[in-house]
């Protein structure tokens, strides 16, 4: 199965009590925020031969269902309801904060990569965990970050802004402007 950010995702036990997800992906970045709710533990992270290969092994908790998922189940890919989209939203920028002070961009955050906890975990499936940091990328120290979370905002940051939202000029060949990046449906200025 596809687990984004050019890896493999396999469901594996090996022993352990709670079900895991095996990751074969270069993610090394997810270790800095690994642990604190919201984020999937990391079991282990390094090198290990797959199938004969050798290879950069992920070993982390496994998940319930995106909040792509989830909408298409609960309602056809429509609006979810108000109260869970407070919510969802509540826990999502909580997540999105807590990497930024950990210095890291993650420069893909969509449905697809907020999910919800494991089900059979008690109260796990009212958690949102932010994951697949394949495009992150780790920005000035989490001194500079908690700065600029306190400066007000700049014409320059609403400039950045409008060019994420795909306005302005930009590479025609792939018809996003210039230094965005990400899943085209949710493009981020890098």
């Amino acid at each position: 199965e596809d687990g984004g950010g050019g890896g493999q995702t396999w469901r594996g036990g090996g022993g352990a009590s709670t079900p895991l997800a095996l990751e074969h992906a270069a993610m090394t970045r997810v270790t800095r925020v690994s642990g604190p709710a919201g984020f999937p533990r990391v079991h282990f992270f390094g090198s290990q031969r797959v199938f004969g290969r050798p290879s950069r092994v992920l070993v982390m908790d496994l998940l319930g269902p995106s909040l792509e998922d989830m909408s298409w189940a609960v309602s056809a890919g429509g609006p979810l309801s108000a109260t869970t989209t407070l919510m969802v939203a509540d826990q999502a920028l909580a997540r999105i904060a807590a990497v930024h002070r950990a210095g890291v961009v993650h420069r893909d955050v969509k449905p697809d990569n907020l999910l919800l906890g494991n089900p059979s975990n008690r109260g796990g499936a009212r958690t949102v965990h932010l994951v697949d940091f394949g495009l992150a990328a780790l920005g000035p120290g989490p001194e500079a970050v908690v700065a600029a979370e306190t400066a007000e905002a700049t014409s320059g940051a609403r400039a950045s802004t409008d060019a994420g939202a795909g306005s302005g000029g930009g590479d025609t060949s792939s018809g996003r402007p210039s230094g965005v990046e990400g899943t085209a449906r949710y493009s981020s200025a890098a």
